[in-house]
């Protein structure tokens, strides 16, 4: 079936955090220091601290918008943390904390195979939340505001693009993504994460990034054309967007991160299968 946006093979890839690490690292790209585990097998603390350090992150192996995802300083909020955590997934990811800035690319490909990287944009939490959790993103209106374009050296801004396209390829995926990065105050980066259904709403990231790049989607359809040499358009993973330079490009901002009108989001355990709204 036609689709726009990333195909079968790099949208599991990158959902799944622990495939998308082994696979990231084998392609030599520095990701966070992580242990996968799972409910028969879950070390104890005082073992991922160890090896992690403190604080850290249990996260579901297959989960978007941090649902079930939780900051753990000791042992004493660990057995919560597992335990809210196993509610999503069987298999499990904890994750050392990095600190540092929280820096997002749009990636667009086009039909040549081609890939547009965009200006970055810096997600800032709020201080009360931590992190950047799924109440900062859908519950709080003040959770977290965004930078756009992030305040970057240019090298710094080059280099993490080359890596983004990089990250993006070692995935597996066409299309479009949206790749994220913690920045470190010495200047070194980390692959975060790739969301392979970014956010498309007014005040998405991956909107905002492109048009802060001078450009603009004009189109956007399935690539049901025949295959080409240097590009094989596979029915169901292929897409096909304009991006037309804009006459002048929108200026730095700031924006805080309402919730879509009509949207109803709550921070109460969610039941039966987890679903994730918004990525």
């Amino acid at each position: 079936m036609p689709l726009a946006g990333c195909g079968l093979l790099g949208s599991a890839t990158a959902l799944d955090k622990i495939i998308a690490k082994r696979l990231l690292n084998a392609a030599c790209i520095p990701v966070a220091r992580s242990v996968a585990i799972t409910k028969e097998e879950a070390p104890d603390f005082a073992a991922l601290e160890r090896a992690l350090g403190s604080p850290m992150f249990i996260k579901p192996a297959r989960q978007g918008s941090s649902v079930g995802v939780r900051k753990v300083s000791g042992s004493e909020e660990f057995p919560l943390a597992l335990e809210d955590a196993l509610r999503f997934d069987r298999d499990l990811l904890v994750e050392e904390f990095v600190a540092g800035r929280e820096i997002e690319f749009s990636v667009l490909e086009d039909e040549t195979g081609g890939l547009f990287i965009s200006r970055p944009g810096e997600i800032v939490p709020a201080e009360q939340h931590g992190f950047y959790s799924y109440d900062a993103k859908y519950v709080d209106e003040t959770g977290a505001v965004l930078k756009v374009p992030a305040d970057l050296p240019l090298e710094v801004e080059n280099a993490m693009r080359d890596m983004a396209a990089r990250a993006f390829r070692a995935l597996g995926c066409d299309g479009m993504a949206r790749v994220d990065f913690f920045l470190k105050q010495n200047g070194d980066f980390l692959v975060n994460e790739l969301n392979t259904i970014p956010g498309f709403t007014d005040i998405s990231m991956y909107a905002k990034a492109m048009a802060a790049s001078g450009t603009r989607a004009t189109s956007a359809k399935p690539c049901t054309e025949p295959s080409s040499p240097k590009r094989p358009c596979r029915t169901g993973n292929s897409m096909s967007i304009l991006s037309v330079p804009t006459t002048s490009p929108p200026a730095p901002s700031m924006v805080r991160r309402p919730r879509p009108p009509g949207t109803k989001a709550s921070s109460a355990p969610l039941s039966g299968v987890a679903r994730t709204p918004f990525s």
